[in-house]
Parts: C-alpha cells; structure tokens; sequence
C-alpha cells in the first residue's frame, strides 16, 4: 500500500510504564504481530501489519502496525467483572513521509453496555523513529452487564493514509486491592555532548525503596551504573542520572524499581548511540543572532538531515544535504527564532552520524 525510504532515531525514546505482577497474562491475541494480522480486526476494513523498516524504524525483524485514515485495529477480549486492567502499548509517528503531528484514538469499549472505560486520545511529533509506552488502568464495575470490551485503536486528526505505529499491546488483569508501588509518568533517555541523561517523573510511589539505573552494550548482560533513592512521594517528582561510558557505541538502558520487601519491575529499554571523538560535531556561536555553523569531519559521503529543535521538543526547522568526505559545514539561519535554547540535531541514514548540540538565541 506505501513506499518507504528507510530513516533512523534520533537519540531520544520515551518510556512511560507501571510496576505490575510480572506473572500477570496478557489477554489479548498477538500482540507483537509477529503472527501477521491474526487476532486483529478493523471493523471489516484492513489491518496493516509490516516490519518496522517499512514505517522509518530500524529493524528488519520486528513486526509493527499501522494506524492511519485506512487502517487501524480492533480486538474483543473476555473480561471478569470487579477486576481491575491495565492497556498498555507502544506507538511511534512514522518518520518517512507522515505529516508532522499524528493523533491516536484509543478506546476500551464494553460490548454491552457501550461504556467507555478508556477514551483518549495521544499526538505524536516525534521526528525520528522512536517508540514511546503508555498505560492506562481501568475497573469493570462488579454490576457490569459487560462480558467483553472491545480494544480499539484508531486514527485521530489525521486524514492521511501515513500514521502512527504500533507494537507490543498488551491488556492484564491487576489488583484493586493493594496499591501499586510505583505509578510513573515518563521516563526518557538523551543524549548530549556524549553524556546520556536519564530523566523521569513518578506521579505516586508507595513501599519504594530505590531505582537502580542499568546499562547494557549486547541488550542481554545489563550493569548497575547509578542508584536512586525513591521519595514515597504521592506527588510528581522528577529524578535525573547521568552516565558517561568510557568508550563510544550503542547502548541499552533500563530503570530497576525495587520496593522494601525485596519486589523489583522494569522498565522498557531505551536505546542511545554514542559517537566516537572524531566524529564529534562541532556548534558555533553557542549564542547566536542570526545564524549557527556545523562542523563535521565526514569518512564518507552521505545525506544528512539537520533539524532545529526547540526546548519542548518541537522541530521548526529541517533540511536534507548532501556532504562528501571531509570536512563539511553548514551555517543556519535562526534570526527569525524566539530568544530561548535551541538543538541542532544531525542524523544520516545509516545512523552512524548522530549528534545534539545546544546554542542559546
């Protein structure tokens, strides 16, 4: 149905999770869609389902699907009244040609009442193949008349048939009788000057003893590099690590909750890539009026997209460009930008030219 040209992550992969019983069985059919369509349906319309690759992502093996103005994504699940669930997933903007802010419609429906026991909706900007997690918790009242919800995904303000990607959903069964020991709002890892800042927020905590923040080069042996203490806070609180590897490449991250009594919970991986000192890109000024200059010594000729993001998030600018070998440069206009600080992203195809630096305006 569409063409894709194959576009990487920047640096940057929002995590949103809740502790939960790691026995806890996902009720729902096929959630990683390693099983094609099968599970899924669209209200009689197609269910779209690719490897990653196809929608900007990098890997040639995991199966994702869409979600756009022609497709989405249905399932009817059995449920037990009086229980408590929670939907999680993940999802991504898709980064080779969608528009440049994506909606999501998200909805737990029961099948005979037609009660709404989650209805939102999620945008999505991001302009580099990044997935982000979101969980939402809801309880099926003991007088239901519902015996089944529906789980539904759908387009939201986009009327174009490029969307938002989705991968790994899942619908569990949790108690409603003891209180989570951690509710977390997000959780995100960046890089910067060749530091990596692990940034997150919890919105409650209860028994939270600490976070352990590890890091892994294979994704399979992870190390403890720092340790948090938790707050038992049952308000927003913000906590932050940074991390300095000895050596360049890439590297998997995850937070390790443990409560008082010795219980632990994960968190999703995030995955960031360091660049060797070479290859490092240089920004000047750091304080600017009307234009910055790139500088960025190249081993080989390659496309390089060069974005302007603002502290939110936000891009307002973006240009591709062919650079040949050798010492490349780039000035940027930015005399019509607010005051405030900005970051020039840089990122090639191959994804092994990623760089952030900051400058002030």
């Amino acid at each position: 149905m569409k063409t894709a040209n194959l576009t990487k992550a920047l640096i940057a992969t929002l995590i949103v999770f809740t502790s939960v019983n790691a026995s806890a069985q996902n009720i729902l059919t096929n959630s990683d869609f390693n099983r094609g369509t099968t599970g899924w349906t669209n209200n009689n319309t197609a269910v779209e389902v690719f490897t990653e690759n196809v929608y900007g992502g990098r890997s040639t093996t995991n199966f994702t699907a869409e979600v756009d103005v022609q497709v989405g994504l249905n399932q009817r699940v059995a449920i037990t009244k009086g229980n408590g669930y929670q939907l999680t997933f993940k999802a991504s903007r898709r980064t080779n040609g969608a528009p440049s802010t994506v909606g999501l419609l998200i909805r737990v429906t029961g099948d005979r009442s037609g009660t709404n026991y989650v209805n939102a909706t999620r945008s999505f900007t991001n302009t580099s193949f990044a997935f982000s997690t979101f969980t939402y918790t809801f309880t099926i009242p003991t007088n239901s008349t519902d015996a089944n919800v529906t789980v539904m995904f759908a387009a939201n303000n986009n009327n174009t048939t490029l969307g938002v990607i989705m991968d790994d959903i899942q619908l569990i069964s949790v108690s409603t009788n003891s209180a989570l020991p951690v509710i977390f709002g997000s959780v995100k890892a960046s890089v910067l000057n060749n530091k990596v800042n692990i940034a997150f927020t919890t919105e409650q905590e209860n028994n939270n003893k600490e976070f352990k923040i590890e890091r892994s080069s294979n994704g399979v042996n992870f190390e403890t590099v720092g340790t948090i203490a938790g707050t038992n806070t049952t308000v927003t609180h913000q906590y932050s690590f940074i991390d300095v590897p000895s050596v360049a490449g890439t590297f998997q991250y995850r937070i390790r909750q443990i409560d008082f009594d010795g219980k632990s919970s994960y968190s999703s991986v995030m995955v960031v890539r360091l660049s060797t000192t070479n290859d490092a890109m240089k920004l000047f000024p750091t304080v600017a009026t009307t234009q910055v200059n790139i500088a960025v010594s190249l081993t080989d000729a390659t496309t390089l997209q060069i974005a302007i993001v603002d502290a939110q998030g936000r891009m307002v600018s973006s240009q591709n460009v062919n650079a040949s070998t050798g010492a490349f440069q780039q000035s940027l206009n930015v005399a019509n930008l607010s005051k405030g600080i900005y970051y020039v992203k840089v990122v090639n195809a191959q994804n092994t030219i990623n760089f952030v630096q900051a400058f002030q305006k």
